[in-house]
């Protein structure tokens, strides 16, 4: 019942103060009646009693501090008056607050960052369930590379996936289109990247990123087109007979102003007449780190490159491999499936191919990059590298805070002898500089967080601008992570 008591009147902070001055008082008295009955005087009996017992206020705080249920109150307390030591001195407060808002959203926008373009999965229905194909030789090197046949193999024979899919490799290639369409802007010469001179070979002609892609790539992924159709599982035939493509939203609203009958056209890549088939949702990656102007599929890349036996050599590593896990099926009991599969195709390669080595499959979370960035030993020490930089701009934002900090206590060393003289205890003081701190810190985090907001959007339209468009569009959703930060 006495822990109901303090707890029905710890918020009553009044009355809590007269019970504690009424026993104070109580215990004065006590100690001058045993005075007087020593044979001192009224007097001498009430100075000696208040000379023994010390200063009240000291003793008020002592009770605070041993009664645990005072503490909201004292919280609270040491909240006002820390706001009011802010706010009495605002250059110092902003300044201080800046600094850290600068240490801990460009630490936060960097990491953000890193997460989401590193960190970035597949684009995909149920994307939990994709992963990435690829073989570790003896020597630990990765193989992510596969030939059409050997996809072919891996597609039929690996019962754990539910389906299997490939890309090629990104081209670009000439564009021309029937129509009088006007041409996009060509060249890389409007573009941050393309101003520095880092791609000399783009020319002052149109050129579009195309994408090859296995016929059953969308079905897999469960993406659908926002105009006509993707392809299908069954087009062999009509593809053979009609070569087909799909092109972006992205593409379709920049290059054909969103033609509202853009669907049958024809659009030369190279020379080679397409019929576009489909448009493929804005923003949409697939596999990729960015949105393919043109995405065609591959076993009709004979056509545009003739000399180049692509499905049928299995020496000719043209093909990044994907699989989504079958219902109850783990990624174990695909890469053990896919180890066999492998050792039985090893036969099939050249003595001297890699593949013809004993191997083993090597599955990780569906992600645009070929192997896993952190095998790569260069990657990790950049990224090192990279992420120690970020961590110097915090750590040089609260060395300096913290130096500013240690000038301004030195400034209020008498208030805090005063503070003392009045009974605080040096518990009490540095609980109380904590709390300055503590809300000066908060201040800052809000700032921090709208901080890295704004630099984080204008850091992906920067980046994203940052490419010609030949090399289709680039996609980054960012935004503050609440983890990171």
């Amino acid at each position: 019942m006495g822990w109901l008591r303090r707890v029905a009147t710890a918020f009553g902070g009044r009355k809590r103060q007269r019970e504690v001055d009424e026993e104070l008082a109580f215990h004065l008295e006590m100690r001058e009646e045993r005075n007087r009955a020593a044979g001192m005087g009224a007097e001498e009996a009430r100075r000696a009693a208040r000379l023994r017992f010390g200063n009240p206020a000291v003793w008020r705080e002592r009770v605070r501090e041993v009664d645990v249920m005072l503490l909201p109150q004292t919280v609270a307390q040491d909240l006002r008056f820390g706001a009011r030591i802010l706010l009495r001195r605002p250059g110092f407060t902003a300044v201080a607050v800046f600094a850290l808002a600068v240490g801990i959203g460009v630490n936060t926008a960097g990491y953000t960052g890193y997460r989401t373009f590193f960190g970035r999965g597949v684009q995909a229905r149920d994307a939990g369930r994709m992963v990435n194909l690829s073989l570790r030789e003896r020597t630990g090197a990765y193989q992510a590379a596969f030939s059409y046949p050997d996809y072919e193999a891996y597609r039929d024979h690996v019962h754990a996936f539910s389906g299997v899919i490939a890309t090629g490799m990104p081209g670009l290639l000439r564009v021309s289109a029937k129509g009088g369409v006007a041409l996009r802007r060509a060249g890389g010469g409007g573009s941050l990247l393309g101003a520095l001179g880092l791609f000399p070979g783009v020319q002052n002609y149109e050129k579009a990123l195309t994408l090859g892609v296995s016929d059953n790539y969308f079905q897999v992924l469960g993406a659908k087109a926002v105009r006509g159709r993707t392809f299908r599982s069954g087009d062999r035939a009509e593809l053979a007979a009609s070569p087909a493509v799909l092109i972006s939203a992205n593409y379709w609203k920049e290059r054909f102003d969103s033609d509202p009958g853009i669907i049958g056209k024809t659009i030369r890549l190279d020379g080679i007449a397409f019929t576009i088939m489909g448009v493929t949702p804005r923003n949409f990656e697939g596999t990729f780190i960015a949105v393919p102007d043109v995405w065609i599929p591959l076993r009709l890349e004979a056509l545009l490159h003739p000399r180049e036996e692509l499905l049928r050599d299995r020496g000719r590593f043209c093909c990044h491999v994907f699989g989504r896990l079958a219902a109850g099926a783990t990624a174990a009991e695909a890469a053990a499936e896919m180890t066999v599969v492998a050792n039985e195709l090893r036969p099939l390669h050249s003595p001297r191919s890699p593949l013809s080595q004993p191997l083993t499959a090597v599955l990780w979370p569906g992600s645009p990059f070929s192997v896993p960035l952190l095998v790569n030993p260069g990657v990790r020490i950049s990224m090192f590298f990279v992420m120690l930089a970020l961590g110097m701009v915090l750590l040089v934002a609260c060395a300096n805070v913290a130096g500013l900090q240690l000038a301004r206590t030195a400034a209020r060393q008498d208030e805090l002898a005063m503070r003392m003289s009045l009974g605080a205890s040096r518990a009490r003081l540095i609980r109380q500089l904590l709390t300055e701190s503590a809300l000066m810190a908060l201040a800052a985090g809000v700032l921090a967080f709208l901080m890295s907001w704004v630099v984080l959007r204008e850091g992906a339209r920067l980046a994203a601008g940052a490419f010609p468009q030949q090399f289709g569009t680039w996609v980054f959703h960012v935004k503050p992570n609440l983890a990171v930060f």
